[in-house]
């Protein structure tokens, strides 16, 4: 006889692909005939943009572009140029299943960006995107916490409660943004050589419906002064909130955010008292949310009347802790040989970290251009490296969600420091055996005549209460009300007693 047990469905996503690639791409770049011949390279960087994500078969595709500057002297002269190139990157994913997915959350970063002069006419630039993907498809969280209209069955049940996390909305939503940003009046005749601009998502609430974030577009420019020649770097930084709309989800649930580039746009307005730059900024946010809740169980099953044919389902649960931020102080200095009178400017180029179990550890590139001795300009760079522990359980994995960088400060002796700001979230994986059914055979009874109606337990040793019913033959509330004095009920008593049905 099959014995109903009560099934508990919740609502949920479930991650059902993630990988991490890196790839690189080159492009040879002839020189336009309105620049002159190429003498140093001074400087090169680039801004990623995300174009697009897509399932296509059992590939999943994703498209970003590189948008690189370079800023290089002219050969026989101290003259800057500036040329730039579009270099366009596709990272094909292996996907089993993709027609399940309904939610792709990816994100694209600059690894690394270098040029060299194959002639004073022609560079070759060579690029590297790291690309994160997520997948996502529609599930349900099933677990069996009782038995369902059938309390009188010759049945006892273990229940058991585990905190857990469900993974409730992936969102996403992409918008404009408009910005001026104006230099100070000391700068008459500039121009703009290079931009590159970072989302910083710095807070997240949800209500009702609706999840609002708060984020800043953080620009770093470098420009030339053509009044003296010289390179000089200035920072902008745009706040900014947006509202993103979910389905289900409440003020109980966590959201973290994550935003990147898609399209960036400067445009020179003439005719200002100060020189004055607008911005346009296409932008894709993506959210993913999560709810902390309890789920009772039944772990174990028996019965001493009749064998009992117990079924099992191993379940996996996620335990995910809410958005965390950290500060990492990074270090690094100009190499030994270079002889710097002036530094002009210095600006990050890649960010990146690696983690194992305990520790974070971050890599920041920064270059830019300074002036030596003789009075030539000279392209610098430095390696800023730092680390720190992270508080992580035995089971869990530290999920990076963003890297932000603040106050890069040049100290004495071309020594550098800057602080990284890195959000992430701890993931605890578990697999928990529920029972998911019962069937009491009628045909094979348990009780047996002339067996003892008490057991008495003399031996020390550690058992919990819920193995020794199942094991004698009785309940736990019958061997908790024999063996519970004045000072209460404990299970390591000796003698214990253990009366059977």
């Amino acid at each position: 006889m099959s014995t109903a047990l009560h099934r508990v469905e919740s609502d949920c996503f479930r991650l059902i692909y993630e990988n991490e690639s890196t790839k690189e791409e080159s492009l040879e770049l002839v020189v336009p005939d309105v620049c002159g011949d190429v003498g140093k390279i001074l400087d090169t960087r680039a801004q990623v943009s995300l174009n697009s994500k897509k399932i296509s078969g059992d590939e999943l595709i994703i498209s970003a572009q590189a948008e690189v500057s370079i800023i290089y002297s002219a050969e026989g002269s101290c003259e800057i140029h500036r040329i730039s190139a579009l270099i366009p990157f596709e990272q094909s994913f292996g996907l089993n299943g993709g027609e399940d997915c309904t939610a792709i959350m990816a994100q694209a970063t600059l690894s690394s960006i270098d040029t060299r002069a194959l002639n004073p006419r022609k560079l070759l630039i060579r690029a590297e995107i790291k690309t994160h993907v997520s997948c996502y498809a529609p599930d349900k969280f099933v677990v069996w916490d009782s038995l369902e209209n059938c309390e009188e069955a010759p049945v006892y049940i273990q229940q058991s409660q585990i905190e857990h996390s469900l993974i409730t909305g992936v969102c996403e939503k992409s918008f404009t943004l408009s910005d001026e940003y104006i230099l100070p009046s000391k700068y008459a005749d500039v121009r703009m050589l290079a931009a590159n601009t970072d989302i910083c998502v710095f807070d997240t609430n949800s209500v009702g419906n609706k999840l609002v974030f708060k984020a800043r577009a953080n620009t770093t420019a470098i420009f030339l002064n053509k009044e003296d020649n010289c390179l000089f770097r200035y920072d902008f930084t745009t706040q900014f909130s947006q509202i993103i709309e979910t389905d289900g989800i409440g003020d109980e649930h966590e959201c973290s955010v994550t935003a990147q580039i898609k399209e960036l746009e400067f445009t020179s307005l003439p005719d200002r008292e100060n020189i004055t730059f607008a911005v346009r900024m296409g932008i894709c946010a993506q959210a993913l949310c999560m709810e902390n809740i309890s789920s009772v169980y039944i772990s174990d099953a028996y019965s001493n009347e009749y064998e009992l044919k117990t079924e099992y389902e191993e379940i996996k649960a996620l335990k995910i802790s809410e958005p965390k931020t950290m500060r990492i102080s990074l270090n690094g200095s100009l190499p030994s040989k270079a002889s710097i009178r002036d530094i002009m400017y210095i600006a990050p180029v890649t960010l990146g970290c690696t983690k194992d179990r305990k520790e974070l550890s971050c890599l920041v590139t920064a270059r830019g251009a300074g002036i030596d001795h003789n009075g030539n300009i000279e392209a610098l760079e430095v390696e800023l490296k730092g680390s720190c522990e992270i508080p992580n359980p035995e089971n869990g994995d530290v999920r990076l969600l963003s890297l932000c960088w603040e106050t890069l400060v040049c100290e004495p002796a071309a020594e550098f420091s800057m602080e990284l700001v890195v959000e992430y979230i701890i993931e605890e994986c578990f697999q928990l055996r529920s029972v998911s059914g019962l069937e009491i055979v009628e045909e094979a009874p348990q009780r047996k005549e002339g067996c003892p109606s008490l057991i008495v337990i003399c031996a020390q040793g550690h058992m919990d209460i819920w193995t020794l019913a199942k094991k004698y033959g009785s309940t736990t509330e019958l061997i908790e009300s024999a063996n519970t004095g004045e000072e209460g009920f404990f299970i390591e008593k000796r003698p214990l007693i253990i009366p059977r049905e």
